[in-house]
């Protein structure tokens, strides 16, 4: 599985980590696709959040490109206090790895998570806070493999996590949309079962439900 994963900074509010998982042999068509789309719709800068203007319809294009397979999903977590982003990171890491384990049709494969290389979330601080923290978790007991910070223009992976990870952050602080960007985040929720994008569930939601995910682990602390 891949993991990619993109963070969305709001330096006076709510700040969101969160990314898609594409299976591993599902990852060279995930990028075949978005190429393809990408030359239909004359999109060639970069996919993402602040992009969004009068191409939103193309946006839409591609998102409903990516979370059409069931088993392409989007995962979240939100966090306020930037000195434990790191930890953050991990119990993000930790419970998708654990929703794919305990998956009724699981399928033993490499796990790999990619960060954007302009987060803010070093690759060699996220293997050591990962090293830390998984020894104390006598339940974690999987192999993970952290790949270089990837090129969000280049890896469609990255570029949308990045969209729909701003749309996350957007709504968690209820900043102000303009009418392009409310387009894609009405598309969102409605892939979501019209579920609101800073929707809290008591329960996190099985691997493959339609639903995006978001938790807050400063709340529960």
């Amino acid at each position: 599985m891949f993991l990619f994963l993109d963070e969305s900074k709001d330096s006076k509010g709510i700040s969101v980590l969160g990314g898609i998982l594409v299976p591993f042999n599902k990852v060279p068509e995930f990028e075949r696709l978005f190429t393809k789309r990408r030359i239909e719709t004359k999109i060639f800068g970069e996919v993402k959040w602040t992009n969004i203007d009068k191409n939103y319809e193309s946006y839409i294009a591609l998102l409903g490109d990516t979370l059409a397979d069931k088993e392409v999903t989007y995962h979240s977590v939100c966090y306020r206090i930037e000195k434990y982003k790191y930890n953050i990171a991990y119990y993000l890491i930790r419970t998708v790895v654990w929703k794919i384990y305990n998956e009724e049709n699981f399928v033993d494969e490499p796990f790999y998570v990619l960060f954007d290389n302009d987060s803010s979330f070093g690759r060699e601080e996220i293997i050591k806070k990962v090293k830390e923290e998984a020894p104390k978790d006598k339940k974690f007991y999987f192999d993970l493999d952290f790949c270089d910070q990837g090129v969000s223009h280049v890896i469609s992976g990255l570029q949308i996590s990045d969209v729909i990870t701003g749309a996350v952050r957007n709504r968690v602080n209820s900043n102000s949309l303009n009418k392009e960007q409310k387009c894609v985040v009405d598309y969102l929720v409605e892939l979501n079962g019209c579920i609101p994008l800073d929707y809290r569930p008591d329960a996190f939601p099985k691997l493959f439900e339609r639903k995006i995910q978001l938790f807050d682990p400063d709340e529960k602390s």
